[in-house]
């Protein structure tokens, strides 16, 4: 027999001893080795833990930005649907003004065709009464005329034949 040196063994109780000596060195390898397996195990599952732990700390995180997002939309388009109805009730009021000023200026513009079609009917009557009184006034002319005519006729001394 040889020891792991390689030297040849003297005796049996040297090899015998040798042997357990050889076999409880393999045993505390192996008890290492287990043990440092086993604590890669527990590690492994630490890590496997902390995995956990850090994923549900991110869904958290995520669900609370979600809802501190969501929150800020929410406000947002609840802004935006205020500024809208602004704008809508703004649109609205023009709309009514530009209605009402049309409106308005239709009315004033029928004002004044009126207006204008009562100054044309009052010219039209007053030239038409200007025409009748030309019209009078050369009647009279006229008779006066024939009249002075009639009697500038009569007026004549008339000869006698004597």
């Amino acid at each position: 027999m040889f020891t792991l040196s390689g030297y040849p063994l003297q005796n049996n109780h040297e090899a015998s001893m040798g042997t357990q000596t050889l076999a409880a060195d393999i045993a505390a390898i192996e008890r290492q080795e287990l043990e440092c397996h086993m604590e890669r195990v527990a590690l492994d599952f630490k890590c496997i833990e902390l995995q956990h732990s850090l994923d549900e700390h991110r869904r958290r995180h995520r669900r609370r930005m979600v809802g501190r997002a969501a929150i800020a939309l929410a406000e947002s388009l609840d802004r935006t649907l205020v500024e809208q109805r602004k704008l809508e009730r703004d649109e609205r009021e023009r709309l009514r003004s530009e209605r009402e000023h049309a409106a308005e200026v239709a009315r004033l513009a029928r004002q004044e065709a009126r207006d204008k079609e009562v100054q044309q009917m009052a010219e039209e009557k007053h030239k038409m009464e200007e025409a009748e009184a030309a019209k009078k006034r050369q009647k009279q002319q006229e008779k006066l005329r024939v009249a002075k005519e009639l009697a500038a006729k009569h007026s004549k001394p008339q000869k006698t034949n004597v």
